[in-house]
This record gives C-alpha cells, structure tokens and sequence, in this order.
C-alpha cells in the first residue's frame, strides 16, 4: 500500500537503484532513465530495496513510499526536496487566456511560488499573468503553444518537453535550469534570457535575435544549441562547462569574460573530450582559460590574456588582438606587431 506525502496525479518516476551508485541525481537509477524534475511524482516501491542518496534540489508534485520499500532515503545536506502544489492548464475556457480561470483545473488561477504544468492536451495558452511561478514545466504530450505576454520571471527550472514557448520579446528570468526536450520548442525572438542555471537543449531553440546572458556559477551548458548572442561575464573565479562532443552556435555576439586576477574557466564535461564552438559574429573575450575546446569556425578566436589549458585547436592565446584567418591548410604565425607571416609567401591576415 502506498503512503502519499502529497496529492498524486502525475505517472510516478519510480526508484529502480540499478545504476552505478544511489545518487538520486543518476538518471540510469530510474525506470524512466531521466532524472525527476519539476513537478514529477516520485515513487519507491517493490521494484527496489537499495539505499537512495537524494543529492539535488527538485520540487516534487508527490513523494510516495510503500510499505514493501526496504531501503533508506537519505536527503543530502546540500539538497532539498520540496513537495509543492501544482496547477494544471486545462483550456477548458472559452478563451486561451491564463488569467481566466476556467482554464485551470478545478478553476484555481496558478499563484506566485506555484508549480504550473501543462501536460494531456493541445489547448494553446495567451499567458497574460503577471506572477512568478516557482516552476513551468510542459509534458511530452503537450502539443499547444503558450505566447508570454509579460516579463516572466521563474524561481525554479523552466522545462519545455513538449509544446512551444512563444517568448515574444519579454524577458525572462530563469533562476534555475532551463530544459528543452525531444519534443519542446522554446523561440526566443527578441527576447533577454537570464538564466541563473543550467541550460539542456534536446529539442529546439529558434534563436531570433534574442539574448542568453549566464548569469550563474559553474553553469553546464548541454546538448547543441544556436544562440543569437551568448554571454559570461564573471567578476568572481567561475568555470562555465560544455558538454563534450557537442557544438554552440553563435550568429551575432559572444561575449566571455572574467577578470585579471579571476580567470572564466571554459570547460568539458569529459577530460579530454572536445567541446565545439561556432563564433559567427564579434567576439569579445579576455581573462578566459580554456580546455578542450575546438573552434570549427574558420577565423581564429583571439583570447588576449587567456590561458591555454591544452587540447584546444583554432585559439590563439597571445596578448595581442590579433584576428587573422585561419586556416588550417597553411601553417603562419601570429606576431604582436600586426605582421602575419605565412608559408609560400601567402598573405593571410585581416587587420
């Protein structure tokens, strides 16, 4: 028989224990092999006695434990795990407006600090609300479009894995992880996107002329992306990692920057395994230190005051600006004086 600790609706993510350790984190730990998110109903049943290590910070619709579960759940001090309400968007109105509450399940209009889920339907949402949910997450079978009409500002993750985020030029103020799936869309039009976490593409972000500025710590950015303008500066020593064998696009702007005396850290997520960066546009970028890193662009990134930490190809770590092409058919060398010499007596520079 299960015990309840909150309402259940949600199919529950159920704790299987098989992967390599029993840290919650672990997405091979779980029938579903994903890690439980926003809003999700987490099970621990029959289907396994091991121990659990709960190590991160989630806000759970429900936690449920049965009675046939032997094993024990440890919350890591450095984690929590939040059991919240969440309101469900129905369509059920005669309009698509959020601030309508006939379009919420049970009639009830989400509030500030609410998780708000869309999930089960195709009912497209105009969110005109002026609140801050402590969650957004779109299901897999969502299949409606949610046009944001005012600044939106989301103390929790953003999960998008069906459906589409229509951002409209509003701003958009994550604090926690950003999570596109397979399935989800977010279009960022013009929109400034300030995003205190992580960011995971699997699905699809149509750029437009938006803006992504990081503005967290030791941010992991995964899956591949094109941004139109990306953007890290840190004041303090930080690291910014990217998942190995994956490749960022940037059409217009790529800022990174840290300071003299606190470098920015650009790192994979695997030693030894390169990350791929697209530059298309300006670049500004000093005081970085950098890893694994590979430049598929054909003009070289200069990274004046920069570290070269090995593994990189198409950087140049010199302290001057230098910014000739480069390519990779003819071996030249940069000098600080603005004279480039190349084999066969190719000019090869741009000033």
């Amino acid at each position: 028989m299960a015990l309840p600790l909150f309402m259940c609706t949600a199919i529950p993510a159920t704790w299987t224990g098989t992967g390599p350790d029993m840290l919650a984190s672990t997405a091979s730990n779980w029938v579903t092999m994903h890690t439980p998110g926003d809003g999700d109903t987490v099970l621990f049943n029959e289907t396994s006695g091991k121990d659990c290590m709960w190590d991160f910070t989630v806000s759970l619709n429900a936690l449920m434990v049965t009675s046939e579960y032997s094993g024990t759940i440890t919350i890591s001090p450095s984690a929590s795990l939040i059991l919240r309400e969440f309101i469900k968007w129905s369509g059920g109105g005669t309009d698509s407006l959020a601030s309508n509450p006939a379009n919420w399940a049970g009639n009830k209009l989400p509030q500030s600090n609410d998780g708000v889920l869309f999930e089960g339907t195709d009912e497209d949402c105009i969110w005109d609300l002026e609140i801050s949910p402590h969650f957004i997450r779109t299901g897999a079978d969502y299949g409606g479009t949610i046009t944001v009409l005012s600044p939106l500002s989301i103390p929790g993750n953003l999960t998008v894995d069906g459906g589409i985020l229509l951002l409209s030029g509003r701003g958009l103020t994550v604090s926690g992880a950003i999570l596109i799936g397979t399935k989800g869309t977010i279009q960022g039009g013009s929109s400034i996107i300030v995003l205190n976490g992580n960011w995971e593409n699997r699905g699809t972000f149509h750029h437009g002329t938006s803006s992504v500025i990081l503005n967290g710590s030791n941010q992991i950015i995964s899956g591949n992306s094109s941004f139109y303008n990306l953007a890290k500066n840190a004041s303090v020593e930080d690291s910014l990692y990217f998942e190995a064998d994956t490749t960022q696009i940037i059409i217009n702007n790529l800022t990174l920057q840290g300071k003299s005396n606190n470098l920015l850290s650009l790192r994979s997520t695997a030693v030894y395994q390169q990350w791929a960066i697209n530059p298309q546009g300006s670049r500004t970028i000093e005081y970085i230190d950098v890893k694994d890193s590979n430049n598929v662009n054909s003009v070289m990134i200069p990274a004046p005051h920069g570290t070269d930490s090995l593994n990189n190809t198409g950087w140049n770590f010199g302290n001057d600006q230098c910014s000739c092409l480069w390519n990779r058919g003819l071996v030249h060398t940069c000098r600080s004086d603005g004279i480039h010499a190349a084999m066969k007596g190719r000019s090869i520079f741009r000033e």
